[in-house]
């Protein structure tokens, strides 16, 4: 695993990112630690030092997160769900299924077979005969607070 700062990438593979909570909560723990660095970098090693460790570790994380990238072609997938495997992450507490970020990618079929994984009764209602723009409607008002995940999102078998 090479590190690389992944947000680009990321923000080219999904045009909404920026207004998901996870980019949000990354962001304002970026800031949080930049108001923090001393003004001179020449400062910066010695006002690590003196971090508690417990200080130390999420600062760490934060950076250590920050180049980490699972995105398909990065050869990094593995050691992503390690270290979400580790963290206890899940994916169904900052992303949600819903028109911008998932349902208007997708084929109808792929629609109702997750109406239909995350609830039988809400596969309901004609969603079969509904033409796209309908269905990914009232798909995402059905799948919105179920926690439902597409299977690249999906914790890994422990």
């Amino acid at each position: 695993m090479t590190p690389q700062l992944s947000a680009f990438a990321l923000e080219a593979m999904a045009d909404d990112l920026r207004a998901s909570p996870a980019w949000k909560a990354v962001q304002q723990a970026k800031e949080a630690w930049r108001a923090r660095l001393p003004e001179q970098q020449g400062e910066w090693l010695g006002w690590l030092i003196g971090l508690p460790q417990a200080e130390l570790v999420r600062l760490l994380a934060l950076c250590g997160a920050l180049t980490v990238t699972a995105l398909p072609g990065a050869g990094a997938a593995g050691s992503a769900n390690a270290i979400a495997a580790a963290l206890g992450l899940d994916m169904a507490d900052w992303w949600e299924p819903t028109a911008e970020a998932y349902l208007n990618h997708v084929p109808k079929a792929q629609i109702i077979a997750a109406l239909k994984e995350a609830g039988a009764e809400l596969a309901g209602g004609g969603v079969e005969a509904m033409k796209k723009d309908a269905l990914v409607s009232a798909a995402a008002s059905r799948l919105a607070g179920t926690r439902w995940l597409p299977e690249p999102l999906r914790r890994p078998p422990a």
